[in-house]
């Protein structure tokens, strides 16, 4: 094989990964500007870090009970909760379904004040 001679392949060509983009997602411009005001809403922590005692700010809107393209719960502020990347990240591999994995029910995190935390 020569040097600019691409290697031989078996079997048909792979198909390349095409991810959604968020409005195929379910988050178009709606999704957006809600998510907009309630992070300006109020000063936003993550929940689960109050939990452990830590005051980190939250950068993430997710929906406490997965939406899976329901409208009602798609867009209920009351659905919504606080998390840093983090956070999400290990709610949605273990929780919410994430890389093929079960869904299974969410705790809902104890109401910390935030004056507890502050102080």
């Amino acid at each position: 094989m020569g040097r600019n001679e691409e290697p031989k392949r078996h079997g048909p060509p792979r198909k390349r990964y095409q991810p959604k983009t968020t409005t195929e997602r379910g988050y178009g411009w709606d999704w957006q500007k809600l998510r907009l005001a309630w992070l300006n809403d109020e000063p936003r922590y993550c929940v689960m870090c109050a939990v452990a005692g830590k005051l980190i700010p939250a950068t993430v809107v997710d929906h406490i009970i997965p939406h899976k393209g329901n409208e009602s719960s798609r867009l209920d502020w009351d659905n919504l909760q606080g998390l840093c990347v983090k956070c999400h990240t290990d709610k949605t591999l273990n929780y919410d379904g994430g890389l093929g994995n079960d869904i299974k029910p969410f705790p809902k995190p104890p109401f910390v004040p935030l004056d507890e935390l502050l102080s």
